[in-house]
């Protein structure tokens, strides 16, 4: 496992980076990663190897690690829980894999397939999204997996259910009104979360006719959402309807990548003013996944995706399918990877069924 050493960043990387701010293309971001481990989410031998651990979320606050398992785990688990982090330390980068806490909210057990959490940047809430890649007309059995909840940090006693309509115990009309942002397609998937101040960012990257017969995305799609205060906890966030914002395609960028490549997560960076992105490739055993970014002028603009390299100037590759990502400070991103049930190695060790990979990546 690699170490993690004490970065100095030089003014010109600094003013490299500043050029997200900008109206300019950003000029050969480069970053690398620190170090990997794995995260340990559940006691070894949990229903004999059938159940594992394929976190598909993260997100940073204060002294923990948030996750959430895109599969349902054995009560008296739930799928989202916390490990311990402390940030100024120098050993395992601060984690302790070994003492997961998992939330026992009722709601987070209603929900399937999470997929991404985001924090507004103000920190005034907290996103977590499911998938939305299934419905069962007349019946309320696939529900769960379209929610969209939210909470005040550190108070996930008052999770709160958002684009939902009256009556509904799941975010059904959001899940309506994305798909008409989508132009009706019968199937998509949700796999990317970001929160500015004032929108919230979805990222789909299945769209088709069946789960079985899509097209791999990198679509981007985004809606405001305002609080309304003194109103019932279910209405308190609310969510205008979602709009359709850009599609990349990022086939010619560099013939080394392989292809298809589809988002797996997008964050938002207050401190620069621009999304990060990833995205994977699945083909069989072999999975990988890559890092972007692209301001938000970039955005509106019909700028680029700009693919994130190490020093040498070659991509930066994950050996793992990355889902989310979470800045632990300003140069800092801490990844969390679902392999699904591939057994990935990092350098010796191998991917147990009760663990996550994990990587850390210093932007230089």
């Amino acid at each position: 496992m690699r170490k993690i050493s004490t970065c100095l960043f030089i003014p010109l990387a600094t003013l490299i980076f500043c050029q997200c701010r900008t109206a300019r293309p950003l000029s050969a971001p480069v970053a690398r990663i620190a170090t990997e481990g794995f995260i340990t989410c559940f006691e070894p031998g949990l229903a004999d190897g059938k159940t594992w651990c394929e976190a598909s979320a993260v997100l940073a606050q204060g002294e923990r690690i948030y996750l959430a398992n895109d599969k349902d785990m054995p009560a008296p688990r739930s799928s989202v829980f916390y490990i311990n982090w402390q940030k100024d330390s120098t050993t395992r980068t601060g984690l302790d894999p070994d003492s997961p806490v998992y939330l026992d909210q009722p709601v987070l057990r209603l929900a399937h397939k999470f997929e991404e959490f985001a924090q507004s940047p103000n920190h005034k809430w907290t996103f977590l999204t499911t998938a939305f890649d299934r419905i069962k007309p007349g019946s309320a059995d696939f529900d769960g997996y379209n929610m969209l909840l939210a909470w005040h940090p550190g108070q996930e006693g008052n999770v709160q259910l958002v684009g939902a309509g009256n009556d509904e115990n799941a975010s059904l009309d959001l899940r309506k009104q994305l798909q008409q942002a989508l132009g009706g397609s019968a199937y998509f998937k949700v796999e990317g979360l970001a929160a500015t101040n004032t929108h919230l960012w979805f990222g789909v990257r299945e769209q088709g006719e069946h789960f079985d017969k899509f097209d791999y995305r990198i679509t981007l799609l985004k809606a405001k959402y305002r609080t309304q205060d003194g109103a019932s906890i279910r209405k308190n966030v609310l969510l205008d309807k979602p709009v359709f914002v850009r599609n990349f395609d990022v086939t010619d960028v560099d013939a080394a990548l392989p292809k298809p490549l589809a988002i797996s997560s997008i964050e938002y960076d207050p401190h620069r003013r621009c999304f990060w992105l990833l995205t994977s490739f699945e083909q069989g055993e072999k999975i990988g996944a890559y890092l972007w970014v692209i301001s938000e002028k970039g955005i509106k603009n019909n700028g680029n995706l700009q693919l994130i390299r190490t020093q040498d100037g070659k991509p930066l590759t994950f050996n793992h399918k990355a889902e989310d990502m979470t800045f632990t400070d300003h140069n800092t991103l801490f990844i969390i990877h679902d392999d699904d049930r591939v057994r990935t190695h990092i350098g010796p060790l191998e991917r147990q069924p009760n663990q996550a990979a994990y990587s850390v990546v210093k932007i230089q």
